[in-house]
């Protein structure tokens, strides 16, 4: 038997238990398009908390009082609710957050969003934990507790959003003056789950170990911080489009979105996509329910970004192509109706390991284990 001393084996356990690990990521059962959720927790004591990590927006949203959450209760600990937290603070008038305003001596703000949903909240700062960071362990960050909410947040299963765009809440919270690096986090999802990893790399070390090995693109700069690629090309079943190759970049570029489930090309690619598609398919594109039998879906072709700077990152049928409820049933989630600027959503970056840093992305296929 092979004898470890205790002291040697002691060290061992305590040095490893304060590593960074990452934390799992669930698709919860909903009637709407599938969500990848992380459980964190808010408050003193702390409450657990279902949360849809979105890397295209900013703030750290969800209803705060029990009339909002109508029986949701995915909390492990029960809800959040700012009267229960000892932690908690409301913003008074002459600390405002970005974006928000007075009103009433709390400091408000409404998100609307394309489709028709809308929230509007209160600010309060609180504790943040569960994060799998010793560093991060414990941190304060802006919380936008919802007051009203309408569409989809009524619908949702998830108790709200955790934004992770470039600047957001969270991020920022992370923040020390030891380090120059900006917040990084890398993200694996797969249709059934995955991780999100707060410290992917040892940016105070300035160590590259943990990096992926990946090209790093750089993001295209834009007014809300979404992080945005420049995209060379677009294959389609290795037939690349024929279409004005601005309308990739142009306005808000090319986003990785993971709040957003489907992927959005621009209404110029139509016509060259729809035509390989055929080709490809011999069948019409088109993004209503169909029937598809084994050979129909080996045919389907997969669809490859060709980011600037060298990267590439391919997305297959299994992730565009989403099953409903019939046995060989399928929706296309590839749309092709934006004016300018792509937005890859979460169908399109599945079993992708990405790292989110503060000046780029790194991005390379994996199973997400």
């Amino acid at each position: 038997m092979l004898r470890i001393p205790t002291l040697t084996l002691l060290f061992f356990v305590l040095s490893n238990f304060s590593k960074p690990y990452p934390l799992p990521l669930s698709v919860l059962p909903s009637k709407l398009s599938p969500s990848h959720s992380v459980s964190i927790s808010l408050g003193s004591p702390p409450i657990d908390v279902a949360l849809i990590v979105d890397s295209g927006s900013h703030h750290l949203a969800l209803p705060c009082s029990h009339d909002l959450k109508k029986g949701k209760g995915k909390g492990k600990g029960g809800d959040y609710e700012v009267g229960k937290s000892i932690s908690a603070a409301y913003h008074d008038c002459e600390s405002c957050p970005h974006e928000t305003q007075c009103d009433g001596g709390f400091c408000v703000h409404t998100q609307g969003y394309s489709e028709g949903s809308k929230w509007t909240s209160k600010t309060v700062t609180d504790k943040v934990s569960n994060l799998g960071v010793e560093s991060k362990s414990l941190t304060e960050s802006t919380i936008y507790c919802i007051t009203e909410q309408t569409g989809m947040f009524e619908d949702q299963p998830e108790d709200g959003l955790l934004g992770l765009a470039r600047g957001a809440d969270l991020l920022q919270s992370f923040g020390s003056s030891e380090s120059s690096s900006p917040p990084s986090y890398r993200l694996c999802m797969t249709p059934v789950g995955g991780y999100i990893d707060f410290e992917p790399s040892d940016s105070d070390s300035g160590s590259d170990s943990d990096k992926l090995d990946a090209p790093h693109s750089q993001l295209i700069k834009n007014t809300n911080d979404y992080y945005s690629v420049k995209i060379d090309h677009i294959a389609l079943g290795g037939v690349l489009l024929q279409c004005n190759k601005v309308y990739y970049n142009r306005g808000k570029g090319t986003i990785l979105d993971t709040g957003t489930t489907d992927i959005y090309l621009p209404r110029d690619c139509r016509a060259s996509f729809e035509k390989i598609w055929r080709d490809l398919t011999e069948r019409a594109f088109h993004n209503d329910e169909a029937y598809y039998d084994y050979a129909e879906f080996e045919m389907l072709p997969s669809l490859v970004f060709y980011v600037a700077g060298g990267t590439e990152f391919t997305v297959h049928p299994s992730s565009y192509m989403e099953g409903t409820d019939t046995l060989g049933h399928f929706t296309c989630r590839i749309y092709l109706d934006e004016q300018y600027g792509i937005i890859v959503g979460a169908f399109g970056l599945q079993y992708h390991a990405i790292d989110f840093e503060g000046g780029g992305v790194r991005i390379k296929e994996s199973e997400c284990w």
